[in-house]
């Protein structure tokens, strides 16, 4: 399963995104 909602700008190369990070989409990655 692959989800794509992030917005480039906002993330890192590890994938962590943005200022808030929900648990479950960390879980995803």
């Amino acid at each position: 399963m692959k989800v794509e909602i992030y917005d480039p700008a906002m993330c890192c190369s590890s994938g962590m995104c943005g200022p808030s990070i929900d648990p479950a989409l960390v879980k995803i990655n």
